[in-house]
């Protein structure tokens, strides 16, 4: 067992002589899933020092930094003897969460999606992509107004990858088995904790029959749809959904067209609606003629992908995946793989604890030991403190409780937020949507009003009357006075 000298940093200020040490601990997930740290400070009789909402926190084992974020929540846990602060920190992903992306990019690599990304002026350059490794070709993805965050997990899980941001604001995306553990379990080398190794297999998540639904794509052909005029008509429905201005002719004779509720009504024979799929005629076509519609129609993207050998194996498990942004064969085969990938194996669940540091997650780990004999990628790290030492500084000894499995495992957590955001991550936005960017600025706004004051001699009249110019009208509408009637 190692002991590392802990230092807290708040703000750039030094606070270890402050932490309770029993209470400190982080736990570290794969993915969009931030590593959250949590920790109580005491507060001492007489002083009034409390952390803010938003601060810096540095966490350092050894003067090497180990952990960086923000202070997301605060809570006042003591009494009138002893008061306490129950502090909780979202590592660098608060970063990436507080910036949404309204942009769409095609025929472009994963690597110059997120350089891009980044690039925004509003990140201040503070974010970096020194290990971000995915030179992949993206053929279409929309961004339609989400946290950076989601932007980069919706890549990664179009091909996938793995990610996190580290303690230095780097982006980390990379192939799921490729970043490596520092150390790995055997039964030889005394790296984990012997008793404290598990494990379990679950097929609840195979999936290796998968049906793809993507959105529309324009057909390479064109479609005809030919129809007789009874005379009476104006409006022919289309049949089919056409991605640009279909071709119109009645009885062999074509007829301009143009598009229904944007062009002129005088410089057109008929117009086209794209959402109602119909032609208007502005006058009725005679009876019997032949009406044809030409044009390039859009059909929807349906892909099918699956594993033969794991079908073989553990029978036939089928899936259907719909994501409306996915707007080419190409691209639903490429998320259909990547599923597979994922998903065509049954998930071994495997935990153990250890004194050691080094492990991360999305690190693959080797495990050969106990019968099993496989490698499995890291889904969380805790780290608790096992014991505390104090001498001129802070020691700890902390414990660690890994988690991992064969392949991504969708955690509760992950699911309810997939929940939340299944409408933004697969709405249906097609490349002749326009994206709407809305700035909305707080600052306060100053208006000056001159009123200029005119003393008018006023005459009253008994009618009803609107005066034409209150400033040069003299007449209004007056009340006899019924206090003479009387007299």
């Amino acid at each position: 067992m190692n002991s590392y000298k802990l230092k807290i940093y708040i703000d750039t200020i030094d606070k270890t002589d402050r932490i309770i040490t029993d209470s400190f601990s982080i736990t570290d997930e794969i993915d969009e899933n931030p590593s959250m740290c949590n920790f109580e400070l005491n507060v001492y009789a007489g002083e009034t020092y409390s952390p803010s909402i938003g601060s810096n926190v540095i966490i350092y084992f050894n003067e090497d930094v180990f952990y960086s974020g923000k202070i997301v929540m605060l809570d006042n846990v003591g009494d009138r003897f002893s008061e306490r602060i129950s502090v909780t920190c979202k590592d660098n992903t608060v970063l990436l969460d507080n910036i949404l992306i309204t942009k769409r990019y095609s025929d472009t690599t994963i690597n110059d999606i997120i350089t891009d990304i980044i690039a925004d002026a509003r990140f201040g350059g503070a974010i970096t992509d020194t290990n971000v490794n995915a030179d992949v070709e993206i053929t279409s993805v929309t961004f339609n107004t989400i946290s950076t965050t989601k932007c980069i997990q919706k890549l990664a899980d179009a091909v996938g990858y793995s990610w996190y941001i580290d303690e230095d604001n780097d982006i980390h995306f990379f192939i799921s088995n490729s970043d490596l553990s520092p150390f790995n379990l055997n039964n030889t080398d005394d790296n984990y904790i012997e008793d404290s190794l598990d494990y379990n297999l679950d097929l609840s998540q195979l999936k290796n029959y998968i049906r793809v639904k993507g959105g529309e794509k324009t057909s390479v052909s064109t479609k005809s749809y030919n129809t007789l005029s009874d005379g009476v008509t104006l409006n022919y429905n289309t049949v089919f959904k056409y991605s640009s201005t279909p071709t119109v002719t009645v009885n062999g004779s074509s007829k301009t067209v143009g598009t229904e509720y944007l062009s002129e009504e005088d410089d057109y024979d008929c117009f086209w609606s794209f959402t109602e799929q119909k032609i208007r005629f502005k006058v009725e076509p005679p009876i019997d003629d032949e009406i044809i519609f030409t044009g390039y129609p859009l059909t929807p993207i349906t892909v099918l992908v699956s594993d033969s050998t794991s079908i073989e194996t553990y029978g036939l498990y089928e899936f259907t995946l719909e994501n409306k942004s996915v707007r080419s064969t190409d691209e639903a085969r490429q998320l259909g793989q990547a599923q597979l990938t994922a998903y065509s194996e049954p998930i071994l669940e495997l935990s153990f604890k250890t004194y050691k540091t080094g492990l991360k997650s999305g690190q693959n780990i080797s495990v050969n030991t106990r019968g099993i004999s496989d490698t499995y990628l890291i889904q969380n790290v805790t780290l608790n403190t096992l014991a505390t030492s104090l001498d001129t500084d802070v020691y700890i000894t902390p414990i660690f409780t890994v988690t991992c499995s064969n392949t991504k495992n969708n955690s509760l957590n992950s699911f309810l937020q997939g929940l939340l955001l299944k409408d933004s991550l697969t709405s249906d936005i097609g490349d002749d949507t326009s994206l709407d960017f809305i700035n909305l600025d707080k600052n306060d706004i100053i208006i000056t009003e001159n009123i200029v004051k005119t003393e008018l001699d006023l005459v009253g009249v008994l009618a009803p009357y609107y005066p034409s110019d209150l400033t040069t009208d003299t007449k209004r509408v007056g009340q006899l006075d019924n206090s003479l009637k009387y007299s």
